[in-house]
């Protein structure tokens, strides 16, 4: 089975209580959405790694001496 993110999937055999442009537009804000989590994840990630270097060359007294 195949899937291919760049099409609508079409409606279930019963259909959809949307009209096809608002089901367009949910689609839309759904790949928005999942956009933005995927920036906010890398961007948390990012912060943390930055954070860890930080404590790790502060321990081996790289960046401040702290005795």
């Amino acid at each position: 089975m195949t899937h291919d993110h760049h099409t609508s999937t079409p409606p279930p055999v019963g259909g959809i209580p949307f009209a096809d442009g608002e089901w367009q537009h949910l689609q839309a804000e759904d790949l928005h959405a999942a956009r933005a989590v995927v920036g906010l994840m890398a961007s948390i990630f990012s912060i943390g790694l930055v954070i860890y270097i930080l404590v790790a060359l502060t321990v081996k007294g790289v960046i401040f001496d702290l005795h």
